[in-house]
């Protein structure tokens, strides 16, 4: 839980862009993981097959729609068919 949050403070806060990179897919695996921990425990260790599809695309919707700005570094969060394309905060273009 802690990498979780950890991870998420470090997407707001920090400007580094290729540490970010980096990060999101571990903190995003760490959470789906908890999250699927949680759901494992509650369903007496058999999670129902469609909650861990349903998770599964969350978090494939989730690491698509998240882009960062080269420019100023900030995180940048779109939708999962059309990620952003312009930084709100500075106007640059975005890149994957």
């Amino acid at each position: 839980m802690v990498t979780v949050f950890a991870g998420i403070a470090y997407l707001y806060f920090s400007r580094n862009v290729p540490i970010k990179r980096i990060v999101l897919p571990i903190s995003l695996l760490a959470a789906a993981g908890l999250a699927l921990t949680m759901l494992s425990s509650a369903s007496k260790g058999h999670p129902p097959w469609f909650f861990v599809c349903i998770l599964f695309v969350s978090l494939l919707a989730t690491y698509r729609g998240v882009v960062f700005c080269s420019s100023c570094g900030q995180t940048v969060r779109g939708s999962f068919l059309r990620p952003a394309e312009f930084c709100p905060s500075c106007g640059a273009r975005t890149q994957r």
